[in-house]
């Protein structure tokens, strides 16, 4: 017994507790009350059935009543459906008891010996090193040792813990344990039953029971985790045999003994523990008698069993499994999974319990509240009264929830028993008497929905009783709540219990986790989720009580809410945290006393007193129902809303939720767990920052700061100006003024101490407070006074949007009636005003964050580079005129060096690195791969190593399965090297702008560490970080060769690598910060940076490549917004900033300048409040009429300036500015904002000034000194330019004397005028350098003598002329004159720009004129209509090309900024106000005239681009033969097809360019200069795929080459067969007649009969009707041919009426020509059969009628023609028969005849069938003499069984049409096209292969470098000057062309 109780902690296994205490109590209480119910319930029904009488004695309150009434025993299920809520509580309480007694007798009977007398064993167990341990895996509960003497070495101690009914045995450490055993990590527990243990107390041995029988088999995988080391303990330690079994000694030796019969199992490593449950498996079955746990757990395989009947495992045990079974392995796997799962269920209930724990009273306070408001009685205030003082006053809680079960039992049981019949409502209920008319203000309808005056008045209801049936939905909600809170005694009572099972102390904090603190919050994403789950309330329970309180005013926007208002006000005029903490009480008490208030006014006075409101009293009282409501009061009509105190009973919640956080920020325990929660504004002095810096991302929680500690504020501002713009009110207004003074100085703000920036905040939060309570408070004329307001005070409804938001007030579909003042409902409500208050706050509680400290240092470290990227950008231009001048350079020196015919090329191209492909670039540098497979098999590591010897391919492989994978494989590979390939090439395209901002990051790095210091930043503490290394040679050398000027920015650029990469965007064979940065400049905190974004995966990396892209072109991003907006927009004030981009921005040099941006900032703030102004709709122009009136107009006033009122009037601007603003940030960041600034000079003290000031004496002396030392060098200076002269003079005289050396002496002469023209260009470049920015219109020196005149005449205009025109003429004088830009060609750009713009004019031609429908341009030429716009437009376009042309060729820079000024202005007054004119169509809705504007707009930037960057020095050929490629000839050739393009182009070329050469000259070097080209592409092909001499060509160049040419000369000679074949039957379309008319003629005479059958009447074949059709001629081989060439879809059968569609409207004298002629006639007669087809064009075919005619020839004296004279004659009324006429298949082809089916009429037309003719007569008229007869005819077919006679079937098979795409082919036919195609193409293809012979000696030129190289020397001498020259090289070109010999000679190989 002792031992059960010390092995059995859990007493509800054992049942033994459980009696005892208050579950079997209860169980035992149910179980009797369950006896008793049912005994009285068997008695009661014996009575009744015993004592008849007495079903009538107790009368009819007992027949509904269930167990008070007699039982059918007929209806058995009823019955027992009566008794089975008592039978089932019987049962079930009978099973529990039975159960826990069962176990607690087994327990007791199979362990006698066990139990425990008394408490002394227990201690002798403790001191016998016995401890109760528990399992984490299977408890969830900590180990816990219990302490003990030592063991000895000598004596190993064990330990064992209860689990259910068996306990563990765990072995202490001992040098006695073998090497395995001490391995084991964790507890390693042997398991054994408790009935196999006994305890012998005065031994102090614990024995086996001999009585136990064991398992058979039993393998590890059972016993979890610990399984091996039990049988590792087992077999290594097992005890003696003893008498009694074995025996283990406590504190004695243990020996060792094998029963391994016993288990069945031999250990092998034992397992790993918990710690690695689930990574590994901890054994392994085997099959058979036992298992052989193999490796511990290792998936390796290394412990299988190695040999049979051998040792297993590295412990070599013996092992009785030699293999391991499969299904064992299956096994193990399930019971990892098992385990895995059962611990994720465990934790899972640990985390349901604590949330619950944690919450489940705010549940079950919420749903009583909610129960209570949904049935407003006075027994359901208790309820809200008990919650609404529990709530903030937390020691009342528990008595609260007591309370509330007492009295919602209470409730059920006093609505069940007013359910009896007993109680009847209507003998004590009140009839209120109607007032009069007078004597109430209620209206007829009011009155009757009274609950005083609709029907008598139940007092029970209300106390909230009523009857209500069913009754389980009567009680429901009480029922629920009852459960409610008996859940949650079961939640408290079970973690209570928890706790003290396990011995656990209750969390010091209200947490989840209780492992996440504030010192894990910066350590990750997952800890820092988890601490905001733990603390988020206790963080922003503040704020979240704020927004609750909006919420509440939102919901209800009545006069209670104003009270909550004043209450917001008031806390948020505090401020400071422990202001509001002192005023909180109150705050919740005030929150408290509030809610019973409003609930009262819901219960209101008893209606059964009939007494009714005194603001019902009298009609005088001038208060409606409408005003009732919003005043909130009771009333029996308008009852207030009761379900609207919920969001009352939140606030309340979180009001108290707050009151606990505001207690336990003052304790210790939450401080140390939660942190500190004040609102500390600046740190101390000399103290650190406590929290780590995030600015440089170190992982994904530092990204996540940044966004919300630097970003988050521009985020606000952005949800600002969505809240002011989404209504029209002067509410609006005000938020986008705030807004846009917080965009323009929010940066600076935010650099400003912590108190400034919250006075600044918290303005605009009081702000949003106020519009919302004036809202609340405007809701009184919204809501009660709208009709007034709608009918007088239109006004006042469109100034503050007044609309009301609360449904119940008026019917919104009778309000909104009234077009010019209709209520604007989508833009009412305080929504935005709630979402733009959350955001107040949000952005509130980051200003007094630690963090931010951080953001705002950055801040002002960047504050201190707003002009530091002018430097670096000034190196970059440096550089690029550098190099542009070399590359000049270089080109005149090959044409000066190389002047003689038979001089060879000295110099070869230098070869350029072939570029990788994105296949190369992800391949392992190790060694190429060698197949497309070996990439596939690469994956993400690139190409991999293929090994020599073949590889053995799977069976698999070459099935659907493994080549589909391998496909995804590739394509999976071919995704990743397209997005690395992608990144690279953004890389490549952004690394100019990548190095500055990576040099602007690493010194604002230095900057930040200064100021984070607290240390004084001046202009040198950025020295330190361009100081080389100590023993850099090299940096030295660069440092020493770049000015002093630019040190900072030239190093860096010029000199020696970038200190640091862009983060995310280093190349990996670039080294890091350490080998690229001197030893003093490394950065740890940089460096962890970089290795992040490195180690992020390439889509990342291609993102992050694409905001580098972005944010390198920001400017380009404005412009296109702005030219979006523009276009969108199509009005006078959005065409201001357009303008300013095309000829202020781009012309800007170098840049944009700061005056621009802030212009197009303001500028477009401006527009924005101008447009909101305008959208009030009580200006006359919006008034719903006039909008109406001129809804289409482009010219309506409103509409032109812009000011229209919309719904999208801001959407675009809203993007501008978040554009602008994006690009004015990144300009701060990267240090361009403004130049002129300087920001070192804010840091500096006064002492620094001081001595300055002092040491300003010694510089004006120095300067002095200096002064007189250049002007000393300047005169020395000049004496060697005079002594200079004098010995060119001596030259000049020696080269008189001296002819031999003219030569040299005049190339010396030369090289000294390059020297100096170089030496001039390095003086301007230093200039350029030394020059301030000028992009803001500053002037710079007179350039010329024109510019002297024009600084002259300047002091004679006035002031403010003055200051108008010197910023413009310095601004156009930069641009003439610059010096700073090379000089760069993108007319090749502005052309194709041109191109497009003609193709859109030409395609979109419909665009440009009034009321033109998208027709083609050839129709409306064709009608020789042109319209004028086109027209224009056309021409315009075609002459701004020429003259762009000239300007080109002249390269004046003046004349293409006029006329870049002239175009801008020109287009913008054409595209926006004349053309809109024209074609009366808005241009906002020409989409094609939009398209062109758009591609103009990308011209003007080329164009501006061209006139900054200056023309080109030299223009040398076309620009498509600058490469030799196939592409490039491609286009060339395409160029000289285009018709009189190259003529045009040439004589254009010859008109502006000086040149000695005639027009015909010029033609001739235009054209040898293509010839050479085009051979020069052909040799560069030859190159690359060479032909080795004596070699025959491969068959992939004959057969494909020739293979090609040999199918397109196939093709083209059976091209019109296979068109007109395959056009028909593959592409063709079946096109159904719409018409078949059939037409009857006797001779020459009017026709007898007319029909048409019109399109439902042809009746498309049926599957079936074709089956049948087969089956008709499936004996005949012909017919079935033809029928198989169609399917059912081709044929169609025309019904055709047998009676004429039309009158006989013959005349009588040829109806009596027509008798005679058949009576008397000698000749023959024709009856002509006609039939014609009609086909819809629209849907394929060249012809629209088919028809044919079949004749028969009616002898004299035949029978018919004597039958057909009777029928005119009237003498016969029968049918005349006529044979073989109507033919019944119809073949309609697509020519014009339709031939009957000769292949189905095989005996022709003797196959026609007969039809029957007759003459109808009807008379008209009433019987006189004035009567008139109508006549037809009828034609039916003879011998006719069915009924349908009357109808005449045609079946006609219709050939497939061409569809009408290929009609303009198809309509020429074979012949059509064999003469039209094949004839042309086949002489064009001749004049390829004949007359070869003629041109070999031009074309068959071995090398055309000499030759090509001559043309290009012609172009370059021109562009020069050297006309001379040009003369002579032209010259040397036609001696060539003259001269074989020359021409062999020149165009030789090279050697």
């Amino acid at each position: 017994r002792n031992v059960q109780r010390l092995l059995l902690p859990a007493p509800w296994v054992w049942g033994h507790f459980c009696l005892l205490g208050h579950t079997g109590r209860l169980l035992q209480a149910l179980l009797g009350t369950s006896i008793l119910f049912l005994t009285a319930h068997l008695v009661f029904q014996i009575c009744l059935y015993t004592v008849p009488d007495l079903g009538q004695l107790l009368g009819q309150n007992c027949d509904s009543s269930p167990g008070s009434s007699q039982l059918d025993l007929n209806d058995i299920p009823n019955s027992v459906r009566l008794v089975a809520p008592d039978l089932w509580i019987l049962l079930v309480s009978a099973v529990c008891l039975g159960l826990g007694r069962r176990l607690l007798s087994q327990g007791s009977a199979a362990a006698p010996v066990r139990r425990l007398e008394s408490l002394k064993p227990l201690e002798q167990v403790r001191r016998w090193h016995w401890g109760l341990l528990s399992i984490e895996h299977s408890t969830g509960t900590h180990s816990a040792l219990r302490p003990g003497p030592p063991p000895s070495p000598a004596h190993p101690a064990l330990s064992c813990i209860p689990v259910g009914s068996a306990c563990f045995l765990f072995p202490a450490q001992s040098p006695l344990l073998p090497s395995w055993a001490v391995d084991i990590t964790g507890p390693k527990p042997c398991l054994c039953p408790l009935s196999s243990l006994q305890v012998n107390s005065p031994a102090n041995r614990v024995v086996w029971a001999s009585s136990h029988v064991w398992p058979p088999v039993a393998g590890t995988g059972w016993l979890g985790p610990q399984g091996s080391s039990l049988h590792s303990l087992l077999f290594s330690h097992w005890p003696e045999q003893g008498p009694q079994g074995p025996q283990f000694p406590c504190q004695s030796p243990v020996t060792t003994n094998s029963l391994s019969h016993h288990l069945g199992a031999c250990p092998a490593g034992g397992g790993r523990g918990r710690a690695r449950w689930g990574r590994g498996v901890p054994g392994r079955w085997g099959a058979g008698e036992g298992a052989c746990p193999a490796g511990g757990g290792r998936r390796q395989g290394r412990g299988r069993a190695r040999q049979a009947g051998g040792r297993c495992g590295r412990d070599k045990l013996p092992c009785f499994a030699e293999v391991p079974s499969k299904w064992g392995l299956v096994l193990e796997r399930l019971v990892v999974l098992g385990w895995t799962f059962s611990d994720i269920l465990a934790r899972g209930q640990g985390f349901v319990r604590r949330l619950l724990e944690l919450h489940v009273l705010k549940l079950v306070a919420l749903y009583t509240v909610w129960v209570a408001l949904q049935e407003v009685s006075v027994m359901n205030f208790l309820l809200v009264a008990l919650w609404a003082f529990a709530l903030p006053y937390c020691r009342f809680r528990h008595m609260a929830s007591c309370l509330c079960t007492i009295w919602v039992c209470i409730i059920i049981v006093c609505k069940m028993l007013y359910q009896l019949k007993a109680v009847d409502p209507h003998e004590y209920s009140s009839n209120c008497t109607e007032p009069q008319l007078n004597g109430t203000n209620l209206l007829g309808e009011e009155l009757k929905n009274s609950t005083l005056y609709r029907g008598p008045v139940d007092p029970a209801n209300w106390f909230g009783i009523r009857k209500g049936f069913p009754n389980l939905g009567y009680i429901q909600n009480h029922l629920l709540v009852l459960m409610l809170l008996v859940f949650e005694a079961i939640v408290y009572r079970r973690q209570e219990y928890y706790r003290k099972q396990h011995q656990l102390a209750a969390p010091a904090t209200q947490t989840l986790f209780e492992g996440a603190s504030r010192e894990h919050l910066d350590r990750g994403l997952v800890s820092c989720a988890k601490y905001f789950i733990n603390y988020f309330y206790y963080k922003f329970g503040l704020e979240i009580c704020f927004l609750m309180t909006v919420n509440v005013i939102g919901q209800r926007m009545n006069f209670m809410v104003i009270l909550h208002g004043c209450w917001l006000v008031v806390i948020l005029t505090r401020r400071r945290r422990a202001a509001i903490a002192r005023l909180w009480p109150k705050y919740c008490l005030f929150l408290a006393l509030f809610l019973l208030y409003q609930y009262l006014l819901c219960v209101g006075i008893p209606p059964a007193l009939c007494i009714d409101y005194p603001w019902r009293w009298s009609r005088s009282i001038p208060m409606n129902s409408a005003l009732i409501k919003w005043m909130y009061l009771p009333d029996f009509y308008m009852a207030p809303n009761s379900t609207n105190l919920i969001s009352d009973f939140l606030l309340l919640l979180c009001a108290s939720q707050q009151w606990q956080v505001f207690a336990a920020e003052r304790t210790e325990e939450w401080l140390r767990a939660a942190g500190e929660n004040t609102d500390q504004l600046e740190l101390a002095r000399g103290r650190p920052n406590p929290v780590p810096n995030f600015i440089n991302c170190r992982s994904y929680l530092d990204m996540l700061k940044v966004v919300v500690f630097r970003y988050l504020f521009w985020f606000v501002l952005v949800v600002v100006f969505i809240t002011g713009a989404t209504r029209i009110s002067i509410f609006g207004l005000g938020y986008l003024l705030a807004c846009f003074y917080l965009l323009l100085f929010g940066t600076a703000m935010l650099r400003k101490p912590a108190k400034a920036r919250l006075v600044l905040w918290d303005c605009l939060i009081l702000y949003n407070i106020t519009v919302i309570i004036a809202k609340n408070m405007l809701s009184l004329l919204s809501c009660v006074f709208v009709q007034q307001m709608q009918s007088n005070f239109c006004w006042v409804i469109q100034l503050f949007s007044l609309v009301c938001t609360v449904k119940g007030y008026y019917d919104p579909k009778a309000m909104g009636k009234d077009q010019d003042c209709s209520l604007p409902v989508e833009e009412a409500g305080i929504i935005w005003d709630s979402i733009c208050f959350f955001f107040l706050l949000l952005q509130r509680r980051v200003f007094l964050s630690y963090y931010f400290l951080h953001v705002m240092t950055e801040l002002q470290a960047s504050a201190l580079q707003a002009s530091r990227g002018f430097a670096l950008y000034k190196a970059r231009t440096l550089k690029s005129m550098s190099s542009h001048r070399q590359a000049e350079e270089k080109s005149l020196y090959f044409l000066f060096e190389s002047d003689s015919e038979e001089e060879e090329e000295a110099s070869l191209e230098e070869q350029k690195p072939a570029k990788q492909s994105a296949f190369q670039v992800r391949a392992a540098p190790s060694r190429p791969c060698s197949s497309l497979l070996a990439v596939v098999m690469a994956g993400q590591t690139g190409c991999l190593s293929v090994p020599a010897s073949p590889l053995p391919l799977p069976a698999e492989r070459s099935n659907m399965v493994q080549r589909a994978l391998n496909m995804v494989r590739f394509l999976w590979v071919l995704c990743q090297a397209t997005v690395d390939g992608l990144t690279q090439w953004l890389q490549a395209f952004t690394k100019e702008h990548r190095d500055m901002s990576t040099v602007l990051w690493v010194e604002r790095y230095v900057l930040t560490q200064k100021l984070c210091q607290g240390e004084e930043v001046h202009s040198g503490v950025l020295d330190d970080l361009y100081q080389p290394a100590p023993g850099d040679e090299t940096n030295l050398r660069a440092a020493a060769t770049v000015d002093s000027h630019y040190s900072m920015a030239s190093r860096v650029t010029l000199g020696t690598p970038s200190p640091c990469l862009p983060r995310s965007h280093r190349r990996e064979d670039q080294p890091p910060f350490g080998s690229v940065l001197p030893r003093q400049a490394y950065f740890q905190g940089l460096e962890e940076s970089e290795q992040f974004y490195l180690s992020q995966n390439r889509f990342l990396r291609l993102l992050l490549a694409l905001y580098h892209f972005v944010a390198a072109h920001s400017e380009l991003l404005c412009y296109f917004v702005i030219i979006l907006n523009n276009m969108v927009s199509a009005s006078v004030i959005s065409l201001f900033l357009p303008i300013l981009v095309f000829l202020w921005a781009m012309l800007s040099i170098p840049r944009p300048s700061k005056r621009f941006w802030m212009t197009a900032i303001v500028f477009t703030e401006v527009v924005v409040v101008v447009k909101y102004l305008f959208q009030f709709g009580f200006f006359p122009w919006n008034s719903y009429a006039s909008l109406v009136r001129n809804e289409a107009k482009p010219f309506f006033p409103p509409r032109i300036l812009g000011l229209e009122k919309t719904d999208r009037y801001l959407k675009f601007d809203l993007v501008q500015l978040m554009a602008l603003f994006f690009h004015r940030s990144l300009l701060l960041c990267y240090g361009l904002w403004d130049h002129k600034e300087d920001a070192f000079a804010k840091w500096k003290r006064a002492a620094e000034r001081a001595e300055e000031e002092k040491h300003a004496a010694e510089r004006v002396e120095e300067e002095k000194r200096t002064a007189e030392r250049v002007e000393e060098e300047k005169r020395a200076a000049e004496r060697a330019e005079e002594e200079e002269k004098r010995a060119a003079e001596r030259a000049e005289e020696e080269e008189k004397h001296a002819a031999e050396r003219a030569e040299e002496e005049k190339h010396a002469a030369e090289r000294a005028e390059e020297e100096k023209r170089a030496a001039e260009r390095a003086e301007e470049e230093e200039k350029c350098a030394a020059e301030p920015d000028r992009g803001d219109g500053v002037a710079p020196p007179a350039a010329n003598g024109a510019g002297a005149e024009v600084v002259a005449a300047g002091p004679e205009l006035g002031p403010v002329a003055q200051n108008m025109y010197q910023p413009l003429r310095g601004f156009f004088c930069a641009i003439l004159h610059t010096k700073c830009q090379a000089a760069t060609d993108v007319y090749a750009l502005m052309f194709l720009a041109d191109v497009v713009d003609f193709i859109i004019i030409i395609f979109g031609f419909w665009a440009f004129g009034k009321h033109s429908a998208a027709a083609d341009i050839t129709s409306s030429l064709s009608d020789d209509q042109v319209p004028e716009a086109f027209l224009v437009m056309l021409l315009i376009q075609f002459s701004t090309m020429v003259i762009d042309r000239a300007l080109y060729l002249r390269k004046t820079v003046l004349g293409k900024l006029i006329f870049q000024v002239f175009l801008v202005f020109g287009i913008h007054l054409w595209m926006f106000f004349i053309l809109p004119a024209v074609t009366e169509r808005m241009f906002s809705l020409n989409t094609v005239a939009q398209l062109w504007y758009f591609v103009k707009c990308i011209y003007f930037a080329l164009s501006a681009y061209q006139i900054r960057c200056g023309y080109p020095t030299r223009i040398l050929g076309n620009f498509l033969t600058k490469k030799y490629n196939h592409l490039n000839l491609f286009l060339f050739q395409g160029f000289r097809l285009v018709p009189f393009l190259v003529e045009l182009r040439a004589v254009m070329d010859w008109v502006w360019t000086d040149t000695t050469l005639s027009l015909s000259n010029w033609m001739c070097v235009e054209d040898i200069y293509a010839n050479i080209f085009i051979i020069k592409c052909s040799r560069e092909t030859e190159k690359k795929y060479p032909q080795p001499k004596g070699q025959k060509k491969k068959k992939i160049v004959k057969y494909g080459m020739g293979g090609l040419i040999i199918l397109f000369l196939i093709c083209i000679i059976w091209f019109p067969l296979l068109f007109m074949s395959l056009v028909r039957s593959v592409v063709g379309v079946v096109n159904h007649p719409i018409d078949v008319t059939v037409t009857l003629q006797l001779g020459g005479y009017e026709p007898l009969f007319t029909m048409s059958a019109q399109q439902q009447s042809i009746q498309p074949f049926t599957p079936q009707d074709y089956e049948a059709l087969t089956n008709q001629f499936e004996r005949q081989p012909v017919a079935m041919q033809f029928i198989t060439l169609y399917g059912s879809e081709d044929i169609v059968t025309a019904r055709i009426e047998g009676s004429s569609g039309s009158l006989w409207s013959i005349s009588p004298p040829s109806r009596d020509q027509m008798r005679r002629e058949l009576l008397n006639g000698s000749s023959d007669i024709t009856l002509r059969l006609t039939w014609t087809f009609q086909r819809d064009l629209g849907k394929g075919g060249t012809v629209e009628h088919t028809f044919d005619k079949h004749t028969t020839d009616l002898q004299p004296g035949t029978p018919v023609r004597t039958e057909l004279a009777n029928l005119l004659q009237g003498t016969r009324d029968a049918a005349v028969q006529v044979p073989h006429l109507f033919p019944k298949y119809i073949r309609a082809p697509n020519g014009p005849e339709a031939n009957p089916v000769k292949q189905l009429l095989p005996e022709e037309e003797n196959s026609y069938l007969g039809v029957e003719v007759q003459l109808k007569r009807e008379r008209v008229g009433t019987g006189g003499s004035n009567d008139s007869f109508l006549e037809w005819w009828v034609v039916q077919l003879a011998e006719c069984q069915q009924q349908d006679c009357n109808i005449l079937p045609m079946v006609i098979f219709n050939d497939k049409v061409s569809p009408p795409s290929l009609g303009f082919l198809a309509g020429y036919g074979i012949m059509g096209l064999y003469v039209s195609i094949v004839l042309v193409i086949g002489k064009f293809v001749r004049g390829f292969f004949s007359e070869i012979s003629h041109s070999i000696m031009f074309e068959e030129l071995p090398c055309v470098d000499r030759i090509l190289k001559l043309c290009q020397d012609i172009f370059l001498v021109r562009e020069t000057g050297e006309l001379e020259l040009e003369e002579e090289l032209y010259a040397k070109l036609i001696f060539l062309y003259r001269s074989p010999e020359t021409m062999i000679k020149w165009t030789r190989e090279k050697e």
